[in-house]
């Protein structure tokens, strides 16, 4: 039941608000029927594989901290790429923004950290995913911003 509990915070925190999903209208004898389409990231998934072959919350953290790893590779990838769609000033205007986020993170990475001082390890797993959600969220951010900057008609 504990592992059941910590699956679907885990994957709900990582999953929150940051897939991508669309609407598909399909006809279905007379009436439109909606679909929901989900385009899960290659890193969700990769989450999600490694935490259905674990047995431990302990495992099932690591999953979380390998995805953080990820993401923050991401990070790193899409700062990399916007250096090469902005000029020099507006570049270190973003580097500026990153480091106020990771000042940000820091902060919340602190708060979020006082679930753990709650008994059983349940808690423990949701921390790890809220912190990994947050990090998410930036490199989905990021990803976005350079898709747009260097979008061509």
């Amino acid at each position: 039941m504990k592992k059941l509990i910590a699956i679907s915070i885990l994957i709900s925190a990582l999953t929150c608000a940051c897939t991508n999903t669309g609407a598909i209208i399909k006809p279905n004898a007379g009436q439109q029927v909606q679909e929901e389409v989900s385009n899960i990231h290659p890193i969700d998934k990769a989450i999600q594989d490694c935490m259905s072959k674990q047995d431990a919350t302990h495992e099932m953290n690591k999953c979380v901290y390998i995805a953080m790893g990820s993401w923050n590779k991401e990070i790193d990838k899409y700062l990399n790429l916007l250096k090469s769609v902005t000029t020099e000033e507006d570049y270190n205007n973003i580097l500026k923004a990153q480091k106020d986020w990771e000042t940000y993170r820091d902060s919340e990475f602190e708060a979020v950290s006082i679930i753990m001082e709650k008994q059983g390890t349940m808690f423990l797993n949701s921390t790890v995913g809220m912190k990994s959600a947050l990090i998410k969220e930036r490199a989905l951010f990021l990803k976005e911003f350079y898709e747009t900057l260097s979008y061509k008609n």
